[in-house]
Protein backbone atom coordinates (compact mmCIF):
# COMPACT_ATOMS: atom_id res chain seq x y z
CA UNK A 1 0.00 0.00 0.00
CA UNK A 2 0.66 3.66 -0.57
CA UNK A 3 0.71 4.83 3.44
CA UNK A 4 0.29 3.18 6.55
CA UNK A 5 -2.69 1.79 7.36
CA UNK A 6 -2.64 4.12 10.36
CA UNK A 7 -2.99 7.11 7.58
CA UNK A 8 -5.35 5.09 5.56
CA UNK A 9 -7.71 5.34 8.04
CA UNK A 10 -7.11 8.58 9.27
CA UNK A 11 -8.32 9.60 5.08
CA UNK A 12 -10.96 7.03 5.66
CA UNK A 13 -12.78 8.69 8.66
CA UNK A 14 -12.02 12.42 7.40
CA UNK A 15 -14.23 10.98 4.02
CA UNK A 16 -16.98 9.77 6.07
CA UNK A 17 -17.22 12.32 7.81
CA UNK A 18 -17.22 14.53 5.33
CA UNK A 19 -20.41 12.98 3.56
CA UNK A 20 -21.77 12.90 7.11
CA UNK A 21 -21.88 16.79 7.27
CA UNK A 22 -22.91 17.05 3.62
CA UNK A 23 -25.84 14.53 4.08
CA UNK A 24 -26.56 16.87 7.66
CA UNK A 25 -26.55 20.32 5.97
CA UNK A 26 -28.71 18.54 2.83
CA UNK A 27 -30.89 17.46 5.75
CA UNK A 28 -30.97 20.89 7.71
CA UNK A 29 -31.65 22.44 4.16
CA UNK A 30 -35.10 20.53 2.58
CA UNK A 31 -38.16 20.97 4.04
CA UNK A 32 -41.22 18.42 3.47
CA UNK A 33 -44.41 19.57 2.54
CA UNK A 34 -47.87 16.98 2.16
CA UNK A 35 -50.35 17.75 -0.73
CA UNK A 36 -53.88 16.36 0.57
CA UNK A 37 -53.76 14.13 -2.32
CA UNK A 38 -51.19 12.08 -0.70
CA UNK A 39 -48.39 13.06 -2.62
CA UNK A 40 -44.90 14.38 -1.05
CA UNK A 41 -43.40 18.04 -2.36
CA UNK A 42 -39.58 18.86 -1.38
CA UNK A 43 -39.49 22.55 -0.98
CA UNK A 44 -35.87 24.31 -0.61
CA UNK A 45 -36.39 27.54 0.57
CA UNK A 46 -34.28 31.10 -0.74
CA UNK A 47 -31.14 31.63 0.20
CA UNK A 48 -29.79 34.11 2.01
CA UNK A 49 -28.84 35.64 -1.94
CA UNK A 50 -32.30 35.40 -2.44
CA UNK A 51 -34.30 32.57 -4.55
CA UNK A 52 -32.69 29.09 -6.11
CA UNK A 53 -32.30 30.03 -9.97
CA UNK A 54 -34.19 27.64 -11.95
CA UNK A 55 -32.16 25.51 -13.69
CA UNK A 56 -33.67 23.04 -16.93
CA UNK A 57 -32.40 20.92 -19.61
CA UNK A 58 -28.54 21.47 -20.82
CA UNK A 59 -28.14 24.37 -18.07
CA UNK A 60 -27.79 22.16 -15.59
CA UNK A 61 -24.74 20.81 -16.46
CA UNK A 62 -22.95 24.23 -16.26
CA UNK A 63 -23.50 24.35 -12.17
CA UNK A 64 -22.28 21.25 -12.25
CA UNK A 65 -18.98 21.88 -14.18
CA UNK A 66 -18.44 25.21 -12.23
Amino acid sequence: MKHDLKVTLILILFFILAQVIGLALVNKDISEVKIVDGKVTIVHEDTSLGPRPEVTGLGAFAYIFI
